[in-house]
């Protein structure tokens, strides 16, 4: 007998140990418009959760191409990521989810939607915010013109 991962009950039975066993079931949560709840009372198996949390990004600026030979816009940037591993007494008896949705397109004249909007949570335990949209920019014509966000690290990794 593996006791990792059961045990011979008070009665003499072989029972699993509650919260060592595989995977064993995946829940999505996708539709932005909607807000789910999740109910702890319906997993009576559960020992932890891993949460995965996917913000809404922000959309790009749109360019007129009937106004010139070359034209681009930026892209909105991706929306935040957040991950975590949750023991079920950390839970509360329900917790409420949010999918966030992305920004709204941009017009020629007008910046690409902001994701902000598109904040994603599990509960107050995992949050992942919503991220910029890209801004109308260049004009037509030949000549570039873009607009940079936040720098990245300046060090090596090894």
């Amino acid at each position: 007998m593996d006791d990792q991962y059961v045990q011979v009950g008070d009665d003499g039975r072989l029972t699993l140990i509650p919260g060592q066993e595989d995977l064993r079931d995946v829940l999505y949560f996708k539709d932005p418009d909607n807000t789910a709840t999740f109910e702890k009372a319906d997993y009576l198996w559960l020992a932890r959760v891993v949460v995965m949390v996917q913000a809404g990004g922000g959309r790009s600026g749109r360019f007129p191409c009937d106004r010139g030979p070359v034209g681009a816009q930026p892209g909105g940037s991706g929306g935040g990521y957040s991950e975590r591993l949750i023991d079920v007494a950390a839970l509360g008896a329900t917790e409420s989810i949010t999918a966030g949705a992305g920004g709204d397109a941009g017009t020629p004249t007008v910046d690409g939607g902001d994701g902000d909007a598109g904040n994603s949570s599990f509960g107050g335990l995992c949050t992942a915010l919503g991220d910029k949209g890209g801004q109308s920019v260049m004009v037509s014509g030949a000549t570039p013109v873009c607009r940079t966000g936040t720098s990245g690290p300046t060090g090596r990794r090894r």
